[in-house]
């Protein structure tokens, strides 16, 4: 069965995609009306939106939710969301965490069937973006508004994976693999070719967050999801599949492809007591060496890349490396060499090949 338009949603890629929150939660629930199970938040700087699909028992929730919110976000709120709602605690928690520093959360509600999906409004999300551990210039909405866009709603997707795919709310690797597998599959799908700078810089992110993040504990390293399924776009119409076949396909593909990938999380994570320069140099000497494990080789060698071309940036780092000293020089000579022989062995392939529909 074809997928429906309002599934599709590529319309605006020729004009430049503008992400609506209202209207995305709309589309969702007109592409699957028995969904009246999940509430949909954003969270701004100025307040809230809460969007449900009808079902009569949320309208007591949107009430307790806008009463609750405001002491989360008064100040005095520490611990403890669960003490002022005990069914909207988690929700609650994810409202403080989006407040300090995430992008999104989810929070199921068991007992009275509800999964509730949160979003961080986008100026509280460009606030956070100098926050974050590593980051990718470029990448905060200022110098390009479509990327931007197109990260909120990979940012959306990647939530609705987590709470409509089987196995999708699973803990660890699986349940993450399965969450960006459907994201993946929807940013094909919305904006087929066009999705290939965002789901590169996704691929790059989670590659960072594996070697530059080792409490992460490699949890969110679906690289490899990601890049089997941009690799089979070349042969698969991502684009016919309605939500239901999305939901389905996204789930195998994240637990046939999940990376596991645990053991490889100190393979070269840097000396963290290093500076900054120094960390990263650190980071390269270990990427280039022989004794790395063949599965870390090719993502290490993604991200020295990147460091090389100033596409990503770790803590506090305010500049690009001064690539003409003599040892970073070094560094580039063999990270060539290196990255001529991985591409030999194993090509990856980041960019979808498919139109959208």
């Amino acid at each position: 069965m074809p997928a429906m338009n309002a599934f599709i949603n590529a319309a605006e890629k020729n004009g430049g995609y503008r992400f609506d929150f209202q209207r995305e939660v709309a589309d969702f629930y007109a592409a699957q009306p028995v969904a009246k199970d999940t509430l949909f938040y954003e969270v701004r700087a100025d307040g809230f939106s809460l969007v449900d699909g009808g079902r009569a028992d949320a309208m007591p929730l949107r009430a307790r939710f806008a009463a609750a919110a405001t002491a989360v976000v008064s100040g005095s709120l520490r611990d403890g969301t669960a003490v002022i709602d005990r069914d909207l605690g988690e929700v609650l928690h994810n409202v403080k965490l989006l407040r300090d520093c995430r992008a999104a959360g989810v929070a199921l509600d068991r007992q009275n069937d509800f999964a509730h999906v949160i979003i961080a409004g986008a100026e509280l999300l460009r606030g956070n973006i100098g926050q974050r551990r590593f980051s990718m210039p470029g990448y905060d909405g200022t110098q390009d508004a479509v990327l931007f866009a197109q990260m909120r709603v990979f940012t959306l997707d990647h939530e609705i994976g987590h709470v409509k795919c089987a196995r999708g709310s699973d803990g660890g690797n699986t349940g993450e693999s399965i969450a960006d597998a459907y994201a993946t599959i929807r940013q094909i799908q919305r904006f087929g070719t066009g999705a290939a700078a965002l789901l590169s810089a996704q691929i790059l992110k989670r590659q960072a967050a594996l070697f530059l993040l080792p409490e992460d504990r490699a949890v969110h390293y679906t690289a490899p999801v990601m890049q089997k399924i941009i690799a089979d776009s070349a042969h698969i119409d991502f684009t016919a599949l309605d939500a239901a076949a999305t939901q389905r396909i996204a789930s195998e593909y994240g637990q046939r492809y999940a990376a596991h990938a645990a053991h490889l999380v100190y393979a070269c994570s840097p000396n963290g007591g290093l500076p900054v320069q120094e960390r990263i140099y650190d980071f390269a000497q270990k990427a280039l060496s022989d004794t790395l494990p063949a599965a870390a080789k090719a993502p290490a060698l993604a991200l020295l890349r990147a460091f090389a071309e100033d596409r990503v940036r770790f803590q506090g780092q305010s500049a690009p490396f001064d690539t003409s000293a003599p040892k970073w020089q070094e560094i580039a000579a063999k990270l060539q060499n290196a990255e001529q022989q991985e591409a030999a062995v194993r090509p990856v392939q980041n960019a979808p090949v498919q139109k959208a529909g």
